[in-house]
């Protein structure tokens, strides 16, 4: 829940004060704030008196500053007494980075583990970074006056004083994709995940990756019993890792947050065990898992607390524009407040959520394409033989094996030809704008052997908005919001996987499955259905916001046909997918309404 400040001043004795405004402009990060200066760079943090996770150290000549959980704190102190380098300074992430990177450089931050954003400085020079996932956040100006980079952009603006002005590229690039390190304003950008950006006496930045995941996928060559115990393992210290001791985790009635629960409550050494929270929908049936998570909790032995749910996604929607200092799509922040206030209400400062687990064990596209261009041909028969035993034509399979074996080159002269309109589109958004932004025909001009290792390694791409918004969400509320499977170690591992290992069968997640056999109830672990949140979602479509917001406004957005979509919401019958794309454009425009 910490913040950091930093300034790098090109004009003369950088000022202390300039990055105490900066963390006074998010007072909800904590009061108590430290500062330190060294040559042409102060270094401040600010922190709540009871819960500290935001550091600065100082030795031989260097200062850092470090925002987040290093999870991995006693390994990197075990390395460096392993390589006779010297005791870090103090007990702090902050002084066992400094220790870190005094012994291996910038190599330092790829041995990081956690959800992290930080800094290191000479006092002339300055590298910020951030964690593999971007789930901590770390924004910044650079210009002629000097660097400026905070936890939040209101923290950047108060103390670059640059104009608040929106960007409205990045805007459409909401709406429409192709974001990169543009934020909501004009001149504040985001330090890129996975990545170090230097920072010096001239305006500019430099910035590397400093780790690179598709380096991870298919190096090793592990059987199925293999996998499930290398999976056991890494699950098991993913979660340990993020609990504190005053934890919650959201849990649901499916397979991903009932399986870290079920490592959770084997931990060890905690003071009071984790509680389970979850949402009940006594009015929409459809969406209730109650039946599921209470045999979960009463598996585990675990203390469950139910809370009725009652956010919709544009409540409160002019202050999370303005907390969170612009729109995301995708997540509902309001619905994320409602469960990390009752977390604390339960004395939770940690929430743990089972997020991503889809990306790290369903990833499946372009599997076909993988296997047949690396001449893995029996198991790519297999998988054809399951989808015939399926239902699925023979028409559409072997439209499947075209795609999978056609130069992209004709691929993609084969989509420029013939476009087509992305399923579900609402007729008032003009598809070519997501062609033009990247959402358009699906990686055609990749190569066959690439594809699935794109979209293996796809959650590391891209800004990561939502978790940002998230975290400063979580912040706002008082608490950490912690994913055990984003953890990096987890995430090289099942990447590491062969692609048959870790998709053996047609069932869903089968490695997690198998995994988790025994330490969940059977009739969790192989339940077939899935639950949907649709009859909530259309319950709580907040009608009269969107017209508000989206009819008779000054402002319009390129590519959308206003005309068409006032007569839509005019009708109100708008079904899901119609109704998120409405909810995204009325949340750009709430934030462009403050000017």
């Amino acid at each position: 829940m910490g913040a950091i400040a930093i300034l790098l001043s090109r004009t003369g004795p950088p000022d202390p004060e300039t990055v105490r405004q900066m963390l006074d402009a998010a007072p909800h990060r904590g009061d108590r704030q430290a500062v330190d200066v060294i040559g042409q760079v102060v270094l401040a943090v600010c922190n709540d008196a009871d819960w500290v996770t935001a550091t600065l150290a100082r030795h031989d000549g260097q200062l850092a500053v470090f925002c987040g959980s290093l999870d991995n704190d006693a390994d990197l102190r075990a390395d460096l007494r392993r390589e006779g380098a010297p005791e870090p300074a103090a007990r702090t992430p902050a002084a066992t980075l400094l220790a870190a990177f005094s012994q291996w450089g910038e190599d330092a931050v790829r041995r990081v583990r956690g959800s992290f954003a930080g800094a290191i400085t000479d006092g002339r020079t300055l590298r910020c970074f951030r964690d593999q996932f971007g789930a901590r956040p770390l924004f910044h100006h650079d210009g002629p006056a000097g660097f400026f980079a905070a936890t939040e952009v209101k923290q950047v603006l108060a103390g670059a004083s640059i104009p608040r002005e929106p960007d409205l590229d990045h805007l459409h690039g909401v709406l429409f994709g192709g974001l990169s390190r543009s934020t909501a304003y004009r001149g504040v950008e985001r330090i890129p995940k996975w990545g170090i950006a230097s920072a010096g006496p001239q305006p500019g930045l430099t910035s590397r990756q400093y780790w690179d995941p598709s380096t991870c996928v298919e190096t090793a060559k592990l059987g199925p019993e293999e996998a499930v115990e290398g999976t056991l393992e890494a699950l098991d210290r993913a979660v340990s890792r993020v609990l504190t001791g005053r934890d919650v985790i959201l849990l649901s009635g499916g397979l991903d947050s009932p399986s870290l629960a079920a490592f959770a409550v084997r931990a060890r050494g905690l003071v009071d065990p984790v509680q389970a929270l979850t949402f009940i929908y006594p009015d929409y049936p459809s969406t209730d898992e109650r039946e599921w998570t209470q045999m979960a909790a009463d598996h585990l032995g675990m203390p469950l607390h139910q809370c009725v749910a009652d956010a919709g996604s544009l409540d409160d929607l002019d202050h999370w524009v303005a907390v969170l200092d612009g729109p995301v799509d995708v997540v509902s922040i309001p619905e994320s407040a409602e469960s990390y206030a009752a977390a604390r209400a339960l004395g939770a400062r940690t929430v743990i959520n089972g997020e991503i687990a889809e990306m790290l064990f369903e990833s499946r596209a372009y599997l076909l394409d993988h296997l047949l261009s690396h001449g893995r041909l029996r198991a790519a028969a297999r998988r054809l033989a399951w989808q015939r035993k399926a239902g699925r034509t023979r028409l559409k399979i072997a439209r499947q094996v075209i795609r999978a074996v056609a130069p992209p080159r004709l691929l993609t002269a084969y989509h420029n030809r013939q476009p087509r309109q992305p399923r579900g589109l609402p007729a008032w958004v003009d598809a070519r704008r997501l062609t033009a932004s990247g959402r358009g025909p699906p990686m055609s001009s990749i190569s066959p052997r690439r594809r699935w290792i794109e979209m293996q390694t796809a959650p590391f791409i891209g800004p990561g908005i939502g978790f940002e918004a998230d975290e400063i969400c979580a912040a706002w509320c008082g608490v950490d919001s912690r994913r055990p499977f984003a953890d990096v170690d987890l995430w090289e591992f099942v990447l590491s996987l062969p692609a048959e290992v870790k998709f053996p069968n047609r069932r869903p997640k089968p490695l997690l499955r198998e995994t988790m056999r025994g330490l969940l109830p059977d009739e969790l672990i192989d339940r077939g259905d899935k639950t949907f949140f649709d009859e909530f979602h259309l319950a709580k479509a907040d009608y009269p916001t969107l017209k508000r917001l989206l009819i008779n406004m000054p402002q319009h957005l390129k590519g959308v046909d206003y005309s068409l979509l006032r007569e839509r919401l005019e009708r109100e019958d708008m079904r899901v997918y119609e109704l998120q794309w409405a909810r995204n454009v009325a949340r750009i425009h709430a934030f462009l309404d403050q000017w």
